[in-house]
């Protein structure tokens, strides 16, 4: 990893981690204050990230004093270049594709909206791989539509809108919608629904306030993947709101405890990661228990405390 200084601050950075601005070097922090002081007229369109030659790009592995080779004229470790010139097709896909070529080729002798749906379902297929996720949703939707008899039609159209309700917080019409595939479920899909179900189950608890539903679907999510860092994670967040309605201090230990897990795993050194854990730590702090949305409306830079997890 090379390091760099920052102009304003003269602080070792890392080079990754750095930003260009008037031909200048500058860290993050030093940035974003010298934006906020220029206020509606601070100009962005000169400003860069720097390229750290020695780090990936995609995954941020360190490679040391040596230099990574590039892909598209980016340093990109030798697992991540692997990927991208090879990425496999998932097996769901080629399931999902298999299986409906079968059904429509049967359906086209009989209704055209078979074929019709056939397409659509294809061309949603496409548009997912292409990461055109918006587009894809809505023609396997649509190709559901048409056959409404197929069930099975339903079920990747019905688990991508409930993911996309979850983000959107509106946790009870996710349940309803991954309830009503629940019987259709491939194998190949089993644990992504499962997820999303204890995504709303969790969501739909919080927003109710019933923190013991919470912590239960917490700690189901935290049994199913027990590896990553945002399923322990979700243990420590009930846990906060069960300390912060009740004060009884076991729960705070509880908290402490799951969070220090999450950091050691997968993911925990992701920016979504931070914010949450910044939220847990205001929750500890102040037994106050407020959504995301207000949450960075109120500290935009994160919760800022004298005690840490």
């Amino acid at each position: 990893m090379q390091e760099t200084s920052c102009v304003a601050c003269q602080a070792q950075v890392p080079k990754s981690q750095a930003f260009t601005a008037a031909g200048q070097t500058f860290c993050a922090d030093c940035l974003e204050k010298m934006l906020a002081g220029q206020g509606k007229n601070a100009a962005t369109d000169g400003i860069s990230r720097m390229v750290d030659p020695t780090v990936c790009v995609h995954c941020a592995a360190d490679n040391g004093a040596a230099e990574w080779s590039q892909l598209a004229g980016l340093p990109t470790c030798d697992k991540c270049t692997d990927f991208f010139r090879n990425r496999p097709f998932p097996n769901w896909l080629k399931i999902s594709a298999a299986v409906f070529l079968l059904v429509a080729v049967v359906a086209f002798v009989h209704n055209w909206r078979f074929f019709s749906a056939y397409v659509e379902y294809l061309r949603g297929l496409r548009a997912l791989e292409q990461e055109h996720v918006e587009a894809g949703i809505d023609l396997l939707d649509s190709a559901a539509k048409r056959v409404p008899e197929v069930p099975d039609l339903a079920v990747l159209p019905n688990l991508l809108n409930a993911q996309r309700l979850i983000a959107e917080d509106k946790n009870e019409e996710a349940l309803k919608l991954l309830a009503q595939s629940r019987s259709h479920i491939p194998d190949s899909l089993r644990p992504a629904y499962q997820n999303a179900e204890y995504g709303a189950q969790m969501g739909a608890a919080f927003n109710r306030g019933d923190y013991d539903a919470f912590l239960a679907a917490a700690k189901s999510f935290a049994e199913a993947n027990p590896n990553e860092s945002a399923a322990i994670g979700s243990v420590a967040s009930a846990y906060a709101c069960k300390y912060a309605t009740t004060g009884d201090p076991a729960f705070r230990t509880q908290c402490q405890e799951q969070m220090e897990l999450a950091r050691s795993l997968e993911g925990a050194d992701s920016e979504v990661f931070r914010e949450y854990e910044s939220r847990i730590q205001h929750r500890l702090d102040t037994k106050e228990i407020i959504t995301r949305e207000e949450f960075v409306k109120r500290f935009p830079n994160g919760w800022k405390a004298d005690d840490k997890l």
